[in-house]
Parts: structure tokens; sequence; C-alpha cells
């Protein structure tokens, strides 16, 4: 085992009910055997059953977070998620554009896992004309790649996100009514199809799960191809041990594994 662990530093919301934003990435990053490392862009009133309110914070806390951790520790990767507001958006890209390049995941947090909306038209600008240059992989949903496009076809919003600057995009299809949940990475060299078994129900933080894991992997050294193959798997397992914490949407099971290990 390395005798040191890459810092992956995420840019995310907090979910006061652990499901998803922040605790979500970190649970998934010590999965992948990496140091989560943490700002938080928003605070979330937030349960199983959506969200009711959520603070974007001020974007100087935001900038200095980010700067007090790369100032002092070797950033080996980023993941970024719920932003709550264009000013944040166009500040946090400037900022990465000022430290040295690393892999960027970005979980592009439109709406709720219950469909309430997060984002307005001048979020959607800054987010292509700005932030997306500082993207390696960006990680929408089906109708998140539609809305940040205007585009239907999924792959044709693909193709107009990587022409907006970012380096890959792999596109979820849970939201999208197939029998199977189909995933798509499109990254220039030739359109690739992830099928997987649609588990029954309603869950709280997959994307998150995803991105955190895949901005772990890389991380560790892998492509892009086989950090988005593993961490689909992962996210996959992680899924079909969900717990009903609440009374809406299922609670990941992101430390499947150490209980596997333990034997209990």
């Amino acid at each position: 085992m390395e005798d040191t662990l890459p810092v992956v530093l995420c840019c995310s919301g907090h979910d006061p009910s652990g499901g998803a934003g922040i605790q979500a990435d970190i649970e998934a990053l010590v999965s992948m055997a990496c140091v989560p490392v943490t700002v938080v862009t928003a605070v979330t009133v937030q349960n199983s059953r959506g969200l009711s309110a959520y603070t974007a914070q001020p974007v100087e806390t935001v900038l200095a977070q980010m700067a007090a951790v790369y100032d002092d520790m070797p950033v080996a990767a980023v993941k970024i998620g719920m932003l709550g507001g264009a000013a944040l958006v166009t500040a946090l890209a400037e900022q990465l554009g000022k430290y040295h390049r690393v892999p960027v995941v970005w979980d592009p947090v439109l709406a709720t896992g219950m469909g309430q909306a997060l984002i307005d038209d001048s979020f959607i600008h800054e987010s292509n004309t700005q932030l997306m240059p500082q993207v390696s992989l960006l990680t929408p949903n089906a109708r998140e790649a539609r809305l940040l496009t205007g585009v239907n076809g999924i792959g044709e919003a693909a193709k107009v996100l990587r022409g907006n600057g970012c380096d890959a995009v792999l596109v979820t299809g849970a939201d999208e009514n197939t029998p199977q949940v189909i995933n798509t990475l499109f990254d220039g060299r030739g359109d690739k199809r992830y099928c997987w078994p649609r588990l029954a129900g309603r869950f709280h933080g997959t994307g998150c799960t995803l991105a955190a894991a895949t901005a772990g992997l890389l991380a560790r050294g892998l492509t892009i191809d086989a950090a988005v193959t593993a961490a689909q798997a992962y996210t996959h397992k992680s899924i079909a041990g969900a717990r009903p914490l609440g009374g809406g949407q299922g609670f990941l099971d992101r430390f499947y594994w150490l209980m596997e290990r333990s034997g209990v």
C-alpha cells in the first residue's frame, strides 16, 4: 500500500442527513483509499424526503477555504458538487485556473433527487463559459445534460458540453425510462456505453458518490475510462445495499466493503 494516500479536495454542499453532499464525498473517497479535504459551498436544509432551503456560502469564504488547503497540501484531484449560484461558479473557475492542473470531476447538481431546481439561466451561462474549461470529467444525469445545453439528444448534448471545454462527459441514465440504467462516456475517442441492472426505489446521493469515487480513482492514477468503470461498480453496489433510514429516498451503503472485510 502507498505510504501517502492522495488528497482529494471536495467543493460541495452540506447535507444534514448525511446522505449526499460533503458526507457522501467523504465516505466515497475513504472507500477509494484517499484523503478527503472539504470546502463547503452551500448549507442545505434537507433529508431523504427532499430539500426545503439552502444558503450559498460567501464567495470569499469558499475561496479562502480552497487556498488554505492548496497552500498546505498536495491536492491530487478536485471533486465539485453543488455550487449554489453563478457568482460562485465564476469565482471557482478563476481559482482553479491559478493552481497546478489536476483532474477535476464535476457533478453539476442542478436539482435535488426529488426534482427541485437549484439553478437559473446565469448559472448555466457561467458554467458553460467559465467552469467547463477547467473540468476533466463532467458527470450529469440525462436531465442535467439537457438543462445545461438545451439539446434533447444525449450524444448532441455531450458534444456541446465537450465543445465548451470539458475533456470528457459521463451522462448517467438512472433518470431515463429504460429497462436498464445506461451510462455513456463521451471522451472524443468513441462513445462507451455501460449497462447496469435497474434497482427498485429512489436513492439519495448517487451522483455525489459516483463523482467522488471517480475523482479518487483519478487521484490514484487511473485513466478516465478505468476510473469511470470502477466507480460505477462501486456506486452500483452501494445502491444495492441502500437502507431506508428516513421516510423518503434510500441511503447508500458506501461502506459495504468494510462489512465484507470484517465478516459481519
